[in-house]
């Protein structure tokens, strides 16, 4: 339980960039699992050469298949959305940045300063008569995150203590909420620049090519872990 607190506790995965608040190894479950059992299975008794050659093939297939998929949901029009960045970011990205912004009227927010702001949904919280006894000594904390406009590098940046935007990679539900209050137009509430790389549909279909389009992958890649502690990439 020690060697995989990082793993387990919340409190520790809280700014762990991209983890999605795993809380197992399933890829690299899942990834022994194909080396087994895949259309490429290997064997203890297979000689080396033999091995290396089939697991090269496997990574190879599946790279292709991803790539392909890449390529064809890059030519798709996501009509489920009315986000201004459904022509930029695949089906997953898209997904996330609705839900959050479909969960922003539930929350309440105050303005501290002219660059911060707190937010909480204490409804959220499960009621006494829901819980079971065994559970009604234990306590249930209250949360209120902190939401504030910072400037780096001559951009602003909306950072939140939920440390959603870390894990998830897109604006959280309580940046909508305040952006929402403060009267922003829908179409300018999220941008590109606020969602992780990773969510675009040209990073999914041209990362690691060679000519511009990979290279200019390389470097927004680069750039977003640069500003990963800084929040979400804010125009306005």
């Amino acid at each position: 339980m020690a060697s995989k607190e990082d793993k387990f506790a919340g409190y520790i995965r809280h700014t762990i960039k991209n983890c999605m608040d795993a809380m197992t190894t399933s890829p690299v479950e899942a990834h022994n699992r194909v080396l087994k059992h895949g259309p490429d299975s290997i064997h203890p008794n297979y000689h080396l050469n033999t091995t290396v050659s089939k697991i090269m093939n496997s990574s190879i297939t599946r790279l292709r298949l991803r790539k392909d998929r890449a390529m064809i949901e890059n030519g798709k029009n996501n009509l489920a959305s009315n986000s201004p960045t459904r022509q930029f970011l695949i089906k997953k990205g898209q997904g996330l940045v609705d839900r959050n912004y479909d969960r922003h009227d539930f929350y309440k927010s105050v303005q501290l300063t002219p660059t911060k702001w707190i937010s909480w949904y204490f409804d959220e919280v499960q009621k006494e008569k829901d819980r079971h006894p065994l559970f009604l000594q234990i306590p249930m904390f209250l949360r209120v995150r902190v939401v504030e406009l910072t400037y780096h590098n001559e951009n602003n940046f909306v950072s939140c203590s939920c440390g959603r935007r870390e894990r998830e990679g897109v604006p959280c539900s309580h940046f909508f909420n305040i952006a929402t209050n403060a009267k922003v137009p829908t179409s300018e509430i999220v941008d590109i620049g606020m969602v992780d790389v990773r969510y675009l549909k040209m990073y999914n279909s041209h990362y690691g090519d060679k000519g511009p389009l990979g290279k200019l992958m390389y470097r927004a890649q680069n750039e977003c872990f640069q500003h990963k502690k800084y929040g979400s990439l804010c125009d306005e």
